[in-house]
């Protein structure tokens, strides 16, 4: 796996190298932690080539709808608590109309961003970019995205014009066209292409923003994108070689981002009173921020429970935003993203939900499994 891994990113290094002038010191620095970064983002797309450890590989749609049911299935796991006083997560997508990118709805409830992007779409936080490039008898549509200060979720098609099968990009890479500077150097991107039509690859990225960097008005995305013959998505045991996978020049997709995407500053609240008894200590909930794609929590662990406990496996945690009588479920998320030791021997750890901050709640609920719950005003 290792040699494996290895290749894939020499022929990506190879393929940028083709099409960019030589790079400095400081921009060959940051490729090669591209390059080390680049296996963890294939691990999150969805009908990408899946290796066994035999080194045999295998397109599988039927691996990528498993996946995908998969997931559904783990994250739309509600609290009881909850059942009572909101609409099931099924009832409420099905009341959901997103219009022109109904097609793109199935695969948003991957990632933790169905109701970010539910929110958004209800209150015209979108914007439809319907950008084109044809090259080499592929076609990559950009159909919209929408933004924040952390982050960019793009909605895209690839459509091949031959008797081919598009695979999930190999490389995704944002630079400024004003002075070239890498803005990220790849994106989570999941999708596949499905055998009612098995020349169009249907997928979602999603671009992080780093913390204190301006925000990018304008962007160029390079791709690198692949494909194979349709013959190995319909027949799943079909042995897949090197050999098979047709590699394309690095398609340049140019998109501006519309102003209001970086006029919405985020809301920080610091509350005083949100302490919840645990087993293992208390558990305090010291900020909130919310954004118009995310809602992140800090709690933070006692530092004598932290002391006897320096790795816990914190509880899950599940949130409401109400507005008026209508109480709205947010993406939950078992346990947190990231923790560590606060200076004073304290343990915090952030958990990240979806968001409906555009829809502007009055409270959020924030509740533990057991029944534990506090009201966060915000208004």
């Amino acid at each position: 796996m290792k040699h494996d891994v290895e290749q894939m990113l020499k022929q990506d290094a190879e393929q940028l190298r083709t099409e960019q002038p030589p790079a400095g010191d400081f921009e060959q620095i940051r490729a090669i932690r591209a390059g080390m970064q680049q296996p963890a983002r294939r691990t999150h797309t969805l009908g990408r080539v899946l290796k066994r450890r035999s080194s045999r590989v295998v397109v599988s749609t039927v691996a990528a709808v498993m996946v995908i049911a998969i997931l559904l299935a783990g994250v739309n796991q509600w609290s009881p608590l909850f059942k009572t006083s909101a609409l099931s997560e099924e009832e409420q997508q099905a009341n959901d109309n997103w219009g022109d990118l109904e097609p793109f709805r199935e695969l948003s409830s991957h990632m933790n961003i169905y109701d970010s992007l539910n929110s958004a779409i209800k209150n015209n936080y979108i914007q439809r970019t319907n950008t084109s490039v044809t090259q080499n008898g592929l076609t990559f549509t950009l159909h919209a995205l929408t933004a924040d200060r952390q982050k960019i979720i793009y909605f895209f098609t690839i459509e091949s014009q031959e008797n081919l099968t598009v695979m999930a990009p190999s490389i995704s890479r944002f630079i400024s066209p004003d002075d070239r500077h890498v803005i990220s150097e790849g994106s989570s991107i999941w999708g596949g292409a499905f055998p009612e039509n098995p020349r169009l690859y249907k997928g979602m990225g999603m671009i992080r923003l780093e913390e204190g960097q301006a925000f990018p008005h304008k962007m160029i995305g390079r791709f690198q994108l692949r494909t194979t013959k349709i013959d190995f998505l319909n027949h799943h045991n079909l042995e897949l070689k090197k050999s098979d996978i047709n590699i394309m020049p690095i398609f340049k997709i140019p998109f501006d981002l519309a102003p209001q995407f970086s006029l919405q500053e985020p809301k920080i609240y610091y509350p005083k009173d949100l302490v919840y008894k645990w087993s293992k200590g208390t558990l305090k909930v010291t900020k909130v921020e919310l954004s118009p794609l995310s809602t992140k929590i800090k709690i933070v662990l006692d530092p004598v429970a932290a002391k006897s406990d320096p790795y816990p496996v914190f509880p899950n945690l599940y949130l409401l935003a109400q507005k008026g009588g209508k109480r709205t479920p947010l993406d939950n998320r078992s346990g947190g993203n990231s923790g560590g030791t606060a200076d004073d021997g304290s343990f915090e750890i952030e958990y990240e939900f979806g968001s409906d901050l555009l829809s502007q709640p009055d409270t959020l609920q924030i509740a533990l499994a057991d029944g534990q719950k506090h009201t966060l005003k915000l208004r």
